[in-house]
C-alpha cells in the first residue's frame, strides 16, 4: 500500500485549489447598464452570455425624453451599441428631454418698410395665447402700408411661441402688401437648435421650402397672402 506524505497531501489540495480558481476565473464578463436620469427610459442588452460575447445595447427613451449618449466605460453617441465583451464593463445611458427651445426671426420687407415677427418653442409656452411669451399686435396701419402677422385663437401676434414637447405645430402667416406686391421674407436659424423639419408653404402647397436649408423666398403677394410653417418631429 502507497502511504503519501504530508507534504505531498498538502500540495495535491493546492493542486485542486488552484483548478478550482481557474475555473471561477474563466467565468464570462459581464456589462451592467444604468439609467440618468432614472425615469428617462431603459435599456436592453441582448447576447450577453454567449460564446462570442458580441453584445449590443439598445436605449429606448420614455415619452418626452431622447436618448443623449453612453458613459462610463463606454463613451459613444451609437444607439443600438454593438460591442465584444472582453471584461466586465458599467456603462450609462444618458437621456435628454425631448423637447425643442428656439427662436426664429421673421423679416418681411417690401423695400420700404420691414415688419418683424418671432416665433418657435419654449419652455413654459402653450400652443395658444402666452402673456409672458407671445406679442400682441398694435392695430393695423393703413391698407397702403406692408404689415405681417400670425394668426392665432382669433389673435394677431407678432410673437408667436408653442409648446416644446409639441409632436407637431403650425403656424399661419398673414401679410398685407403696401405697395408692392414683391416681398422679401428672410430668416435666421441655428439649425443644431431643432430637432425636426420646418417647411414653409402657402395654402394651396404651391410653394414647400425648407427652412432649415434656406435662409430666405420671394413672395408675390398679388398671388397669396396667407401662408403656413408647419413643424414636425
Amino acid at each position: 500500500m502507497k502511504v503519501f506524505k504530508k507534504g505531498s497531501l498538502v500540495f495535491l489540495f493546492l493542486l485542486f485549489a488552484g483548478c478550482n480558481v481557474l475555473q471561477e476565473g474563466d467565468e464570462l464578463p459581464t456589462i451592467s447598464a444604468s439609467v440618468l436620469p432614472s425615469t428617462a427610459g431603459s435599456v436592453l442588452v441582448s447576447g450577453q452570455g454567449s460564446e462570442n460575447q458580441q453584445v449590443e445595447l439598445v436605449a429606448l427613451a420614455n415619452e418626452n425624453w431622447r436618448f443623449s449618449n453612453w458613459s462610463g466605460d463606454i463613451q459613444s453617441d451609437e444607439n443600438p451599441l454593438n460591442i465584444t465583451l472582453t471584461e466586465n464593463m458599467q456603462v450609462n445611458a444618458n437621456f435628454v428631454l425631448a423637447g425643442n427651445e428656439y427662436q426664429i426671426d421673421l423679416r418681411v420687407d417690401d423695400g420700404e418698410v420691414i415688419s418683424e415677427l418671432s416665433f418657435g418653442q419654449m419652455w413654459g409656452a402653450t400652443d395658444g395665447f402666452d402673456t409672458d411669451l407671445d406679442l400682441e399686435g398694435p392695430p393695423p396701419p393703413p391698407d397702403d402700408v406692408l404689415y405681417a402677422w400670425f394668426e392665432n385663437s382669433d389673435r394677431q401676434l407678432l410673437h408667436d411661441f408653442r409648446n416644446p414637447y409639441t409632436n407637431s405645430a403650425e403656424w399661419t402667416v398673414l401679410i398685407n402688401p403696401g405697395d408692392s406686391d414683391s416681398i422679401n421674407l428672410s430668416w435666421d436659424i441655428e439649425i443644431e437648435d431643432i430637432s425636426g423639419s420646418l417647411i414653409f408653404t402657402d395654402s394651396n402647397e404651391s410653394i414647400s421650402i425648407n427652412m432649415l436649408e434656406e435662409s430666405g423666398v420671394e413672395l408675390n403677394l398679388s398671388d397669396e397672402t396667407e401662408y403656413r410653417i408647419l413643424f414636425s418631429p
